[in-house]
């Protein structure tokens, strides 16, 4: 059990009025928080084919909180999908141009703080070969006179996975709140591979859930076979001879969930035992690391504050001057990028931000460690 100190605590978390020069300018108190944007509809509104859309057409979703959209991302038959910036947005609406590479499929945006919303419908493409009016036939894999099929037999050679795998989403954390996700035909699989790219050595299986709507999902939750935590990279689902789909795994993800600049770390100061992380109040925190929640208080110094045990390593997360009490209590279990609360100005700080500090071996019992380094490096990939 953790004990607290309240002179040890509040020389921990002065952060703030000596020297944050010009990350005042950045960090305004900025307390709105922008909602996140929910799809509920798509349609071809130029250079359309009846209702189909066509590569080039301009495409229009429609929804709510869509003025900071800054990507739309379309169904493809490669392993990611074709990106289009935005032509117009605004609140209810957004538009964009079919890029080449886009199939039929239910399209995505992404705003600003990579905040997420799919399309309930699809978007059809003509000439894509899932139109009904495209009388094209797909290749039969099982035909002899298919590239790779075997003739003595009629069966595709090594094909010990399913054909027609995706991954969506392609970027997965350890036990994260945004898993890679393969996605196959129904009944095609009963488990899937997770392959390492880096040397083809198979370091997970992963079962397959039918969703009965004629497709099937596997999610891996970056754990390997030996219950460790798997090293940062890129994997891909499948292989063994049939089809494969690629996707990256890491074990942190950046806790600021939008624009941000970097502030005082560790050591400039009196106490100053963490790194500063300057963006608006408002915007959305989440955890670095998945673990237990060991702490939650308020503090004239720290404001409103948590400590996160890290799960499967023996550092402690804190996170300081959240804009109000965090969003989960002593004790709960929280995934990789699960929201925790929204950046703040509480306790003895001047200018929206986070202080964060890493501690290995126990917060207030081991050594602070400097989160700078980390933190760049999870902010390159998150």
């Amino acid at each position: 059990m953790l004990r607290y100190s309240t002179r040890d605590l509040i020389v921990a978390a002065i952060v703030a009025i000596a020297s944050f020069g010009a990350g005042l300018v950045f960090a305004g108190a900025a307390d709105a928080r922008a909602g996140e944007p929910a799809v509920d509809g798509v349609r071809c509104v130029t250079d359309c084919d009846g209702k189909s859309a066509a590569i080039g057409s301009a495409v229009e979703l429609t929804g709510s909180g869509l003025e900071d959209v800054e990507v739309v991302k379309f169904a493809s038959d490669a392993e990611k999908r074709v990106k289009a910036k935005p032509e117009k947005t605004a609140d209810d609406a957004v538009e964009a141009t079919v890029p080449a590479g886009a199939v039929t499929g239910k399209p995505r945006v992404v705003d600003s703080e990579r905040n997420k919303s799919t399309s309930p419908k699809e978007l059809v493409i003509a000439g894509d070969g899932t139109d009904p009016t495209d009388t094209t036939l797909p290749s039969d894999p099982n035909d002899p006179t298919q590239p790779g099929a075997d003739p003595g037999t009629g069966d595709a050679t090594g094909d010990t996975s399913p054909d027609g795998i995706s991954v969506d989403p392609d970027k997965g954390f350890f036990k994260g709140k945004r898993t890679a996700t393969a996605h196959v035909a129904s009944g095609s699989a009963t488990e899937l591979q997770v392959v390492s790219a880096d040397d083809g050595t198979a370091v997970a299986t992963v079962p397959v859930k039918d969703e009965g709507t004629g497709e099937a999902t596997a999610k891996w939750d970056g754990v390997t076979d030996d219950g460790e935590v798997a090293p940062n990279g890129e994997y891909e689902f499948g292989g063994g001879g049939g089809d494969s789909a690629a996707f990256e795994q890491y074990d942190h993800i950046f806790p600021v969930n939008g624009k941000h600049e970097y502030g005082d770390g560790i050591g400039a100061g009196r106490g100053h035992q963490g790194q500063d992380v300057f963006a608006d109040c408002g915007i959305k925190m989440v955890a670095a690391r998945a673990g237990k929640v060991e702490h939650v208080d308020s503090h004239e110094s720290a404001g409103n504050y948590l400590v996160i045990d890290g799960k499967k390593t023996d550092t402690d997360y804190v996170y300081m001057h959240l804009q109000e009490v965090p969003t989960v209590a002593e004790g709960d279990k929280v995934k990789t990028g699960q929201a925790i609360g929204h950046v703040g100005e509480t306790g003895n700080a001047s200018g929206c931000h986070l202080h964060f500090e890493m501690w290995d071996s126990g917060w207030q019992q081991g050594e602070p460690a400097d989160p700078e380094p980390e933190l760049k490096k999870w902010d390159g990939w998150s």
